[in-house]
């Protein structure tokens, strides 16, 4: 888990940091835009919406195919597992199936 967590933020970090300067034109004028007017409110937007998600969807409730055990993931968990729609893969803690889990029906929306 640690380690796609390094991976997401060094990746992140990369795609930030390649932006170049670019050349903008407006009204007959033209300006160069340093890498870091479009880098620093992309990394901001990016983060914001990450966090955003990652809460949304830690709130939901799974369901275990297997045992039919409810449960809530944590957020890291919730924003880095593979997902299919609104099916993510989890491991359950109760039976220790590792599988795709469906959204309970008595979770909030």
């Amino acid at each position: 888990m640690k380690l796609k967590r390094i991976l997401l933020l060094t990746l992140l970090l990369i795609l930030t940091l390649s932006l170049t300067s670019c050349r903008v034109n407006w009204f007959n004028e033209s300006y160069d835009v340093p890498w870091y007017v479009v880098a620093v409110p992309t990394a901001i937007f990016c983060a914001i919406m990450f966090t955003v998600a990652g809460l949304i969807i830690s709130k939901q409730s799974y369901v275990c195919p297997k045992c039919g055990e409810e449960f809530h993931p944590n957020f890291w968990l919730a924003m880095c597992s593979m997902h299919i729609g609104s099916d993510r893969y989890f491991k359950c803690p109760k039976c220790g199936r590792k599988g795709f889990c469906k959204v309970s029906r008595n979770s909030k929306e």
